[in-house]
């Protein structure tokens, strides 16, 4: 079973809802799983077939790499979808990419990221005033140190 991702473009008028079982249902065909699906209105820049905005449909799906052909064989036939893309794509990538997101998200409501540019803030203030007196040993690095932590 290989991974792809299949991104479609279409119409609004269509219902999000049944479009997707009716594409699940094409995908569940030709014995293709669904791993993560996303939709969301999307604005053209250039319109296609008379449509300036369109509902983008993302679908990462295993699926085996012989039923690929027969698979946009079918998409083609249906009346809603107005362009689509079926490439080969690595889920664990955007699986990772999500836990990443996920990660940073906890972090910024916990404050972890206000203390680490503060950090940074204070290593570049050492690194200036060291830098300006030519420390070389480390009692100057300990008492620039000690000054900037008290600012």
């Amino acid at each position: 079973m290989q991974e792809y991702l299949l991104a479609l473009l279409i119409d609004l008028e269509a219902k999000k809802e049944t479009v997707e079982k009716q594409i699940a249902k094409i995908i569940g065909e030709f014995e293709g799983k669904i791993l993560d699906s996303e939709i969301k209105s999307q604005e053209l820049a250039q319109p296609i077939k008379k449509q300036k905005e369109v509902n983008l449909y993302k679908i990462f799906l295993t699926l085996e790499p012989g039923k690929v052909f027969d698979l946009e064989k079918e998409l083609r036939h249906e009346a809603e979808i107005i362009r689509f893309i079926l490439v080969k794509f690595p889920y664990a990538k955007v699986k990772k990419v999500k836990e990443d997101d996920i990660a940073k998200i906890a972090r910024k409501n916990k404050g972890e990221s206000k203390v680490k540019t503060t950090k940074i803030k204070i290593v570049k203030k050492i690194v200036k005033k060291t830098a300006s007196k030519k420390a070389k040993d480390e009692s100057e690095l300990d008492k620039a140190l000690e000054k900037i932590l008290k600012e």
